[in-house]
Parts: C-alpha cells; sequence; structure tokens
C-alpha cells in the first residue's frame, strides 16, 4: 500500500475485510458444526427443539442470528459516510474531465 492511497478507499477496505471476517467465521463455524452433529449423528439421537432438530438451531439459526447482529453493528457503528467531492449535473459527460475555472 502506498502512503499516498486514498482514505475512502482504505476505508472501504476496511469495511469489506470486517464484512469477509464476519462471514467467514460464520460459515466455518456452520459447516463444522452441522457436520459434526447433523450429518455424523443418527436420527435416534436428534432433539427437537421448538420442532427444529437442534443441530440446526445451533449451527444455522443461532448463527445467522449473530450474524444479523454483528452486520448491523458493523453498517452503524463501523461503517462511515465519506465525502466523495462535488456531484456532477446530470448533463455532464462522465467520460470527459469536469472543467476547471482560475478564479
Amino acid at each position: 500500500m502506498s502512503a499516498t492511497e486514498d482514505p475512502i478507499v482504505r476505508s472501504g477496505r476496511r469495511e469489506a475485510l470486517a464484512a469477509l471476517a464476519i462471514w467467514l467465521t460464520a460459515m466455518t463455524y456452520t459447516v463444522g458444526y452441522c457436520y459434526q452433529f447433523g450429518y455424523r449423528s443418527g436420527p435416534a439421537s436428534m432433539k427437537l427443539i421448538w420442532g427444529v432438530p437442534d443441530w440446526v438451531l445451533w449451527g444455522v439459526v443461532a448463527p445467522w442470528t449473530a450474524c444479523t447482529i454483528a452486520a448491523g453493528v458493523l453498517a452503524f457503528a463501523f461503517m462511515a459516510d465519506a465525502d466523495l467531492g462535488e456531484e456532477r449535473a446530470e448533463s455532464d459527460d462522465l467520460f470527459e474531465p469536469a472543467e476547471q475555472t482560475d478564479e
């Protein structure tokens, strides 16, 4: 990373890495838990909680709930708006540089 990196890019990269970390943690936990307690156990050992197999509740529903809460915290406490500069008028051509005036 260069010293002249735009702060908006740095902020966006940090936010993306935080979201990726949440996703990777949830995926690893869900796959591991469901494999261990769902796939490897037989139907005789299955317990139901509120009509849902316990491995589904603790392996899928609980992590999704935790991820929803973590994503809310990420969105409302960690992410920030950044000033992107002046907004161009709709009639401006996006492929031409903005006119500069020497005033």
